[in-house]
C-alpha cells in the first residue's frame, strides 16, 4: 500500500485527470512533473531513459551523435551497450546500411 506525499500527490493528480483539467500527453511531461514534485531518485536511471528517447528524425547524422554523447556522458553510459542504444535510436536507412557493414562497427567512433 502506497502512503505519504507521493500518494498524497498521485490522487491529487488522478483526480485532476478525471476531470479533464491535468493531462499528460507524453511521458517526458509526467516525469518531468515528478521530478518537479519530488526531485530525482535516481539521476542514472532518468539519464538513461533521455538516451532512449532521443531520436534522429530530420536531424543530421553529426548533430544526434552530439545530442546522443552529450546524453551518454551525463549518464556515465559507456561500452557496448551505448553502440546497441545508439543503432536503435538512428532512422531506418543509416539502421540497414549499419547491419550491411563489414566489420560491425563496435564502438561509436567506428
Amino acid at each position: 500500500m502506497q502512503t505519504g506525499s507521493a500518494k498524497t500527490w498521485r490522487d491529487y493528480v488522478v483526480v485532476l485527470m478525471y476531470k479533464g483539467q491535468q493531462s499528460f500527453s507524453m511521458s517526458d511531461k509526467l516525469l518531468k512533473e515528478i521530478n518537479q514534485k519530488f526531485g530525482d531518485m535516481d539521476k542514472r536511471t532518468t539519464q538513461l531513459l533521455k538516451i532512449r528517447t532521443i531520436q534522429q528524425r530530420d536531424r543530421l547524422v553529426d548533430e544526434h551523435i552530439q545530442k546522443f554523447e552529450k546524453a551518454a556522458l551525463e549518464a556515465g553510459y559507456e561500452g557496448y551497450p551505448l553502440v546497441v542504444e545508439f543503432k536503435h535510436l538512428l532512422n531506418a536507412g543509416l539502421q540497414r546500411r549499419l547491419t550491411e557493414l563489414q566489420p560491425m562497427p563496435v564502438t561509436i567512433e567506428q
